[in-house]
């Protein structure tokens, strides 16, 4: 038998050793070295071929890729907030609104005026005075200026989003009044 297993091979030397292995783990009256080798091959397999849920905790920073600072207008009393930061708006979307009833006023006052001076020059026309009507033209002409100029405010008293985006600064709620 020596000399049988001596002239063996040694693919055969290993096959022999792995038949003795088996025999003597998996032999009769060996359960608990069964259940370990099982529970080492569940283990293998489920570390090759299972998979593992897990949460990457990591710090970071958000960057707009471009930032766009907007001013207003002109300088009054703020009436009205619309948006906080956070909120993102697209392009012509109400931000805030300034107080108004000044500028309503000026303007009430100077389409008043535009009608007195139209009457000036009127009847400047029919008194056939040259110099009067010229310096009504001219009043009239001022006065219309003056409206244009209060009209535009009014407009831009409602400030708009001038392009979409995200409102990253501008909390202006306490700023109201």
């Amino acid at each position: 038998l020596l000399v049988k297993d001596a002239r063996r091979g040694l693919v055969r030397h290993a096959l022999d050793s792995i038949r003795g292995a088996c025999t003597t783990t998996f032999g009769r009256g060996r359960l608990g070295r069964k259940l370990a080798v099982g529970l080492v091959a569940a283990l293998a397999a489920w570390f090759c071929f299972g998979t593992l849920n897990y949460d990457l905790h990591l710090t970071a920073s958000v960057a707009p890729a471009t930032s766009r600072h907007m001013a207003m207008p002109f300088e009054g009393v703020l009436a009205a907030v619309r948006v906080l930061p956070g909120d993102s708006v697209e392009a012509g979307d109400v931000l805030c609104e300034l107080d108004r009833r000044d500028l309503d006023l000026e303007h009430a006052r100077l389409a008043a005026e535009l009608d007195v001076i139209d009457k000036e020059r009127t009847r400047a026309l029919a008194a056939k005075n040259a110099v009067e009507a010229r310096l009504a033209d001219a009043k009239f002409k001022l006065a219309a200026t003056q409206l244009a100029i209060v009209e535009r405010r009014i407009e831009q008293a409602t400030v708009r989003a001038p392009f979409a985006g995200v409102v990253i600064r501008g909390d202006l709620r306490r700023q109201v009044g």
